[in-house]
């Protein structure tokens, strides 16, 4: 059979063999090259137009081009397809620039293949930008894994990339959260290594190479519907690079290192936020509790979905006691991890202020507890990962729902006038501009902070609204929600509830 016509893994007629990766991670080498000289920093206009045509070089590099005819036919698409973006520059001109070039790749060494039929094909190529070069890697890397070399077994590394991977993302999560292990990672100066390597460069050559890599690789010669199947089966299907990358070796490595990560973290939060150990020289517990609060709900998301991958039904890992047991160790120290967080954010409101996001971050720390434990209920009754998904559609909607009910802006206010350093003795002075930025719900909070700051003439408990920088701005704010006539349309409860309330409190000026 013919490079034009050979078949792929999944028996399925493709316009090219695989066999020569070689000459097309040379030709994306250079076109990542020229993308990096032509468009890094650099105004986009002509140079896509230049771009495009040598993208059309490269495909015809790799790509069998049939026809003379074939040939002309796919150059002049590539080059009407540019010429766009020399006239202006425009995301419906790159659009058509892409489209173009897609058509052009498509048709090459498709003779006899209907348009229609290649139009069909141009939206199936674009889905691979990104995710089909990590495809296309993997049967290189199964056959690196399965041949032998001077008697150096592979499988025996290659278990550890899950857990020292995984470890190395709790790693960085951990030291934004916790600055005593940012100190820690600092004293061994990885700023100057991570200094040396040109990431922005770096991950402008990994999008291009991810975006380009569809126009030079094979295309299955199918409809849609087929190439989503074709696709599915190879994910369904056991790989020995799946099998060693998830298998329960891997597993078992990986809860080992992350519950020894997450005892460390969780006996460090104890210290400090409970036993008020000393911190290192320049932290503040403030600063020690603010850090972490976010970084560590996003821990606990990546070990949950962890969790869920490593306890499915029917698989090996789920089967393992010693692997449930590992994995009911590290739920219990997930939700003491989000225990902590929820402490952390707590004591930085109180020395500072509630605000709306973090108080939305709190609400969020509440389902992201309410998720692991619903995981541990998953293991207990042996429930499917479809149950476990409606139980958090459940309580993610009934959380929205109650919330609904809600005014965040009073809310806020409120407990930011109840508990500022004039009223409560403890935190910070009332941000004022943060309040006035609520909107008119805010009022009734400052008429509470004047009732308890402003002496007043006895009988007339809002005669001074008007005065001073709280008393005008309850001013403004109260004048522009009164000269919002909503009308009946715009009535709701919480509208109607301040309405009456600036009746019955009036400014005395």
């Amino acid at each position: 059979m013919s490079e034009a016509a050979s078949l792929n893994r999944f028996g399925e007629i493709k316009m090219f063999a695989r066999g020569s990766y070689g000459r097309r991670l040379v030709v994306l080498a250079v076109l990542a090259g020229l993308a990096d000289w032509l468009f890094y920093n650099e105004p986009v206009g002509i140079s896509v137009a230049l771009f495009g045509i040598c993208v059309w070089a490269g495909m015809a590099v790799c790509r069998p081009m049939g026809t003379l005819g074939n040939m002309a036919g796919c150059m002049a698409v590539s080059v009407a397809a540019v010429l766009p973006c020399i006239v202006t520059m425009s995301a419906l001109a790159l659009g058509v620039a892409v489209s173009g070039i897609a058509f052009a790749s498509v048709s090459m060494g498709l003779n006899d293949t209907p348009s229609w039929r290649r139009a069909m094909l141009v939206p199936v190529m674009l889905r691979g930008a990104f995710w089909r070069i990590l495809v296309d890697s993997w049967s290189p890397l199964e056959t690196l894994i399965a041949s032998p070399f001077g008697g150096w077994n592979r499988k025996s590394w290659f278990v550890w990339v899950l857990p020292v991977t995984m470890g190395l993302v709790f790693l960085g999560l951990f030291a934004q959260a916790n600055p005593v292990i940012e100190i820690g990672i600092a004293g061994l100066n990885p700023a100057g290594l991570s200094a040396a390597v040109p990431w922005a460069h770096s991950w402008f050559w990994a999008f291009t190479a991810g975006v380009l890599w569809p126009f030079l690789a094979a295309l299955p010669l199918t409809a849609r519907e087929t190439r989503v199947k074709a696709i599915s089966t190879a994910l369904k299907k056991d790989s020995a690079a799946l099998a060693l990358l998830f298998g329960r070796s891997a597993i078992l490595r990986s809860l080992a290192l992350f519950n020894l990560m997450f005892a460390v973290q969780t006996a460090m939060d104890f210290c400090y936020l409970w036993e008020r150990a000393k911190l290192p020289a320049g932290l503040t517990f403030a600063n020690y509790a603010h850090q972490g609060a976010y970084p560590l709900i996003v821990t606990a998301l990546l070990a949950g979905g962890f969790c869920i991958a490593a306890t499915k039904p029917g698989s090996v890992s789920a089967n393992s006691r010693l692997c449930q047991y590992l994995v009911l160790l590290w739920i219990l120290q997930n939700i003491l991890l989000v225990g902590s967080a929820m402490w952390r954010l707590k004591r930085y409101v109180n020395a500072y202020e509630l605000t709306e996001l973090r108080l939305a971050a709190l609400i969020w720390m509440v389902l992201v507890a309410v998720g692991l434990t619903l995981i541990l209920a998953r293991m207990a009754f042996q429930q499917s990962n479809l149950w476990l998904v409606q139980a958090n559609a459940v309580a993610l909607a009934a959380t929205l729902y109650l919330c609904s009910f809600a005014s965040f802006p009073n809310v806020v206010s409120m407990y930011d006038v109840k508990h500022c350093l004039e009223l409560s003795g403890r935190g910070e002075p009332l941000d004022l501009d943060y309040i006035a930025s609520l909107g008119p719900q805010a009022i009734p909070a400052l008429d509470l902070y004047q009732i308890h700051t402003v002496t007043t003439t006895k009988g007339k408990p809002f005669a001074f609204l008007s005065t001073g920088d709280v008393g005008e701005t309850r001013d403004d704010l109260a004048a522009a929600f009164l000269a919002d006539d909503a009308g009946w349309r715009g009535w709701n409860i919480w509208r109607w509830h301040l309405e009456k309330y600036l009746a019955t409190h009036e400014s005395d000026a």
